[in-house]
């Protein structure tokens, strides 16, 4: 079952870009709580300047007032009510600034509070955002265990009938042994009184050179075949190595986002899927195959058993004719030394194609395992630089909040 691609309508994307936005208004609402406390600092201080200013004016002016003039030149009480407004002045100004600077206060406290709030919501997605990675990594990786296990009970279950079927071979092979025993003990005893037929021995020699020229087709339609299934395991390795390789180059790519790193593990899980499908049809390919050369094999038994018949009908023949021994016996020996390298040949064909199965199969196995080992390094990768990122927002926010 493949992956749903990642989409604007996405939830996860959503999110990651929720997350984005507000920690973008974080950020600005943290410079604009610095701008505001040096706006505040500055005006403080200037007002203060200025406060401290026109008082050292004032004192100025009236010590100087107060030193300059004699008692009796010294202004009567009807300057007093002009200073006095001045200070009055003064006071209201003082006031007003004092109001603003508690404006700015209270601006900057809901600030201070719009920030917390912000900051918390940040950290409830994240922490959603962390169980929906978690919970879709536990489902690719249950996914694929299951398909593994379902690929490697096929392969049994292939494994079992190739060893049934090797069998039933073995059996067949054990029979025609017999029988070809049984037809040595007959020419020995009929050795005496045969009498070989030229023409007739010439035409079996002529039979039997046929087919051992199917025997060669075979030969080589059995090592074309080999050819081939080699040539697929090398492209199986080749496509699995550049597999890899695309997997090593997402991973270096892993920190720049989030939504890259879930695109690369889907990607990776419909090329896995490709390859198991892949896998199944080559295992496919190969069980038709071993069918072909099994029938293959049905059709040189019967050929043999052809040629038996025609050796019993030609026994029948020498029942008449009287035959030369040493033909007779010259001709046998080449007969058994055929019939000896046909069944070694036969024996070894086998073996090797047991062979050439067993280490294919377990090649299958190994590069499955090494995908599985690879998936597991990733998902714990990708654990580990979610939890980096996860400091590092921590590390952000404690330095915001002091």
């Amino acid at each position: 079952m493949d992956s749903p691609k990642f989409t604007k309508s996405d939830p996860t994307v959503l999110l990651l870009n929720e997350i984005d936005i507000l920690l973008a208004q974080t950020r600005l609402l943290e410079l604009y709580l610095k701008q505001s406390q040096a706006t505040a600092a500055n005006e403080t201080a200037r007002i203060h300047e200025e406060y401290q200013a026109e008082l050292k004016r004032l004192r100025e002016h009236s010590a100087f007032g107060d030193n300059a003039q004699p008692p009796a030149a010294r202004p009567s009480t009807t300057n007093v009510p002009e200073r006095h407004l001045d200070d009055i002045a003064l006071q209201n100004e003082l006031s007003e600034k004092q109001r603003v600077l508690e404006s700015r206060h209270a601006e900057l406290q809901s600030a201070k509070a719009e920030t917390v709030i912000l900051r918390e919501r940040v950290a409830e997605l994240e922490m959603v955002h962390q169980q929906v990675v978690t919970q879709e990594f536990a489902i690719n990786h249950q996914d694929l265990q299951v398909e593994l296990a379902a690929l490697r009970h096929e392969l049994e279950k292939n494994q079992q009938d190739f060893e049934r079927q090797q069998v039933i071979s073995r059996t067949l092979q054990e029979g025609l042994e017999e029988q070809l025993a049984k037809l040595h003990d007959q020419l020995r005893e009929r050795q005496s009184s045969s009498q070989g037929v030229a023409t007739e021995f010439q035409q079996a020699i002529f039979e039997i050179a046929a087919l051992q020229g199917q025997v060669a087709e075979l030969r080589a339609g059995r090592q074309e075949a080999q050819a081939i299934a080699a040539q697929e395991l090398e492209q199986t390795r080749v496509r699995f190595e550049a597999e890899l390789f695309s997997l090593q180059t997402a991973l270096a790519m892993r920190d720049r986002a989030l939504q890259e790193n879930e695109t690369a593990i889907a990607e990776l899980e419909r090329s896995l899927k490709t390859d198991i499908l892949t896998l199944r049809s080559q295992l496919e390919q190969k069980q038709e195959l071993v069918e072909f050369r099994d029938d293959e094999l049905r059709d040189a038994q019967g050929q043999l058993a052809a040629l038996q018949q025609r050796i019993v009908e030609l026994e029948s023949a020498d029942r008449s004719a009287v035959a030369n021994a040493e033909e007779i016996e010259r001709i046998r020996r080449s007969f058994d030394d055929e019939l000896t390298a046909l069944q070694r040949e036969v024996s070894t064909r086998e073996e090797l194609a047991i062979t050439e199965r067993q280490e294919a199969v377990t090649a299958v196995e190994l590069a499955f395992h090494s995908k599985i080992q690879a998936l597991q390094q990733e998902q714990a990768r990708s654990l580990g630089v979610i939890d980096e990122r996860e400091n590092e927002l921590r590390s952000a926010r404690t330095e915001a909040a002091e």
